[in-house]
């Protein structure tokens, strides 16, 4: 059991519901052992199968071929469950490095990318072949401080792309990256991983405050979006933008709150960057500092940007 507003009751099992056009229940299920399980995030294929991964306390049920069957110290999974909610085709731990999963996409292939925070405090990503029964690659973002990834998308390729927040001064960038130093206490970080795990690029973004990303995608032409919350006030913008200067209003406590850009598919320039005017505290407790800002991004194949969050 554990504790919850000081009354004890049983632990927690991660859920997954589907949910039809008119808002009807097709099907849920739990997913979790003996101890307390959570999902943190989800993802589609085009068959309509479901990918999940978040947290879990151990005693996790696991299938017959998962790439890490067993652990008794591993603290994130990865389940992959059939489109009509009857099979898990699969469900396994991830390294015991993988602290805490935020973020999971799958390409064309089938492939699972999960990104999160490592048990060292810094970006991972991990790769898992179509059927969960092996881990393709493990891969690490780190500098000397403080780095997690907190948003991750996969072409069809194979290709992952990835955003972050860093405090590290030496966060490891590539050469042209669009900007090659840390800015301020926080900013965040776009890279980009070959379906080796090969990082091809890598850059920071952002301004002297703190900023974080909350979703990154890609179009068709392998363009880059990222959207998240900014406390900048000189967060990089494009002119002709839609908002290219900060606008503070008198219910925010010093900060725009939101921002929108798109970068080249090669992480080197901005083709359009923009504040996007929100909330830039909680409106009321219990709204967590991730839904400030740009809280969700949706990109078309063509290139078109929705974003919504909270103002």
């Amino acid at each position: 059991s554990n504790g919850f507003f000081g009354v004890l009751g049983p632990c927690s099992d991660a859920y997954i519901n589907k949910i039809d056009a008119s808002g009807n229940l097709v099907w849920g299920t739990y997913l979790g052992g003996s101890t307390a399980d959570q999902s943190t995030a989800l993802g589609v294929d085009s068959a309509g199968n479901v990918f999940v991964t978040g947290s879990t306390g151990g005693s996790f049920p696991t299938t017959a071929k998962a790439a890490i069957a067993a652990s008794t110290t591993a603290t994130a999974f990865a389940a992959k469950i059939s489109a009509d909610g009857s099979r898990v085709l699969y469900s396994t731990y991830l390294p015991d490095t993988a602290a805490a999963a935020s973020g999971i996409a799958i390409d064309a292939q089938g492939n699972a990318y999960i990104a999160g925070k490592s048990s060292s405090g810094h970006a991972f990503v991990v790769k898992l072949s179509a059927d969960g029964s092996a881990v393709l690659y493990n891969v690490f973002l780190a500098g000397s401080k403080q780095d997690s990834v907190t948003a991750i998308s996969a072409d069809s390729a194979g290709n992952a792309i990835v955003a972050g927040q860093t405090t590290s001064p030496d966060f490891p960038v590539s050469s042209g990256a669009l900007q090659s130093r840390l800015k301020g206490t926080q900013n965040l970080f776009i890279a980009r991983l070959d379906p080796s795990g090969r990082v091809v690029f890598s850059t920071y973004l952002g301004g002297s405050g703190t900023d974080i990303p909350t979703a990154v995608q890609t179009d068709s032409a392998g363009n880059i979006y990222v959207a998240g919350q900014t406390s900048s006030l000189d967060f990089p913008t494009t002119s002709g933008s839609f908002e290219p200067a900060p606008i503070v209003p008198m219910w925010n406590n010093s900060s725009p709150a939101g921002f929108a850009a798109k970068l080249s598919a090669d992480g080197s320039a901005l083709s359009w960057s923009s504040f996007v005017m929100s909330a830039d505290h909680p409106l009321y407790e219990g709204v967590t500092q991730l839904f400030l800002g740009v809280a969700q991004l949706a990109v078309t194949a063509s290139g078109e940007a929705y974003i919504a969050g909270l103002t």
